[in-house]
């Protein structure tokens, strides 16, 4: 499949393990010493349908634990208060405005999507549709 775009990276790639992922995106070591200067990874939809669960819109730069360790002292403010507000309106009025910041700030680059195809026999019933398979509440008919 051809790319649309170009970053223009000198890029390896790293086949390894979770654990070994997690070390080495944790590390802030220069490149030539094991660390990165960017990485790839997948993510749920379910983690980024709201400013709570989408860990990458974390700004509290090196206490927030989220690797690259942005620091946005509006967007971590904006974010916190997403989480605080108890009416939907509000809650509305600020993720348009941690959108808007997200889009001045940049605390990460969303860089494609992907659809995971699903095929179900048609003697399976009760799949629940969603985001994410729950292999729950099937039955087979005979």
């Amino acid at each position: 499949m051809a790319s649309c775009f170009q970053l223009g990276l000198n890029v390896e790639l790293a086949t390894i393990e979770f654990g070994t992922f997690f070390k080495r995106i944790n590390m802030r070591e220069p490149v030539d010493h094991g660390g990165w200067s960017i990485y790839n990874v997948g993510l749920a939809s379910f983690e980024m349908i709201n400013p709570a669960t989408n860990r990458y819109l974390h700004a509290s730069g090196v206490a927030g634990g989220v690797p690259g360790w942005p620091t946005d002292e509006k967007i971590e403010a904006l974010r916190l208060a997403w989480v605080a507000a108890t009416d939907d309106a509000r809650r509305r009025d600020l993720a348009h405005q941690i959108q808007q910041r997200a889009f001045e700030f940049v605390p990460y680059i969303p860089a494609g999507e992907y659809l995971q195809r699903v095929a179900f026999r048609k003697n399976l019933v009760g799949r629940i549709e969603a985001s994410i398979p729950f292999l729950w509440n099937i039955e087979k008919l005979q």
